[in-house]
């Protein structure tokens, strides 16, 4: 065979591997066999560090899609449990996985991914000087599976989830995590002797070198919500959109027009007999995005946060209106949010 045929063809059989990876949670293709190993894990939870008395292996590999985890989880099919619940419910007694990538290795911040035996995800944030914070959604995904004396979980995290510094070359260092709950036991597992609520945690991730590789997303999310209220007669009616677009290479624009809480879910209804306001976190995604870029939660006296309410009660003069009565009704004592934009870069 000519030789540089028989370059071409080795070229082009790699690159049908790493388009062949199916999130399936079957991890029987031929790129696995490359993968970065981990298979020792330790009691975390409670802190005992002793090994595991179960054994987990898991895979990581990465390709211009992303980097994908691999995890297989030995243990009896009876002791196995799995319950449905909501996308970041905050689980009961189920078998879980998870990983925590410090996508910049700075130490700073690391990206948490969890999945439940019953394949529902959970995502969250894990700062610096702060604790995990779960209103976060990265846009991720994961396959889950039971087998005969085992289950499979399998991430892919693309490499846009999340705003990276721009690397040259082609290797990424980046520090991770990986985890797992053993439901029976009611214990969590770490193969960096760590967990996400020590302090210790950011500084005792592994160092891993993955595949460099940069990828570009744009998003939009328009939406319509209508408000009618019989008893006061109030009608209102909002359209509006959020698009978000990710260079792949450190830079991002956001922007909002006409943000609304209608295109998110409710707040908890809580009942406070406190004298302080009830501090319900920010849910419109052009707000959450990236605001941990900003977020000061480890010193002891400031605190950013983006506020639902902005500005002062705007000016009414319904003696002017063409209808008084509904210009009266339709007061409010803040100032609505026309549009926004935001450009982020990191270096």
């Amino acid at each position: 065979m000519n030789k540089s045929f028989k370059y071409f063809f080795l070229l082009f059989s790699s690159l049908i591997h790493a388009e062949s990876i199916v999130i399936d949670a079957n991890l029987d293709e031929a790129e696995w066999e490359k993968a970065y190993i981990i298979n020792e894990y330790y009691e975390t939870v409670p802190y005992t560090l002793k090994p595991a008395e179960v054994q987990t292996v898991t895979k990581i590999i990465s390709n211009k899609e992303g980097i994908y985890i691999g995890f297989t989880n030995y243990q009896d099919n009876d002791s196995m449990l799995s319950n449905k619940s909501m996308r970041d419910e905050n689980t009961n007694n189920v078998e879980q996985n998870g990983v925590a990538i410090d996508f910049d290795g700075d130490g700073l911040k690391a990206y948490m991914f969890i999945a439940t035996l019953a394949n529902i995800q959970r995502d969250g944030i894990r700062r610096l000087g702060g604790w995990p914070e779960f209103d976060w959604d990265g846009d991720w995904e994961v396959k889950t599976k039971e087998y005969d004396g085992y289950w499979v979980s399998e991430f892919l995290i693309p490499w846009n989830v999340v705003l990276m510094k721009n690397v040259d070359g082609l290797e990424r260092n980046i520090k991770i995590t990986t985890f797992r709950y053993i439901a029976k036991d009611q214990s969590w597992l770490n193969d960096t002797k760590t967990s996400g609520f020590r302090t210790d945690f950011l500084s005792n991730l592994r160092d891993i070198k993955v595949n460099n590789f940069t990828k570009r997303k744009l998003n939009y999310f328009p939406y319509i919500s209508k408000t009618y209220n019989s008893v006061t007669g109030f009608n209102e009616n909002k359209v509006g959109a959020e698009v978000f677009l990710n260079t792949g290479t450190g830079k991002q624009i956001n922007l909002t027009l006409n943000p609304d809480f209608g295109q998110a879910e409710s707040d908890e209804v809580i009942v406070n007999f406190s004298a302080q306001e009830t501090f319900y976190s920010e849910k419109r995604a052009f707000f959450n995005e990236n605001q941990s870029l900003f977020d000061l939660s480890h010193y002891d006296r400031y605190r950013v946060i983006n506020t639902r309410r902005i500005g002062a009660a705007s000016s009414y003069d319904c003696q002017l209106s063409a209808n008084e009565d509904n210009c009266n009704d339709a007061k409010k004592s803040y100032t609505d949010i026309d549009f926004a934009f935001r450009y982020t870069q990191k270096k």
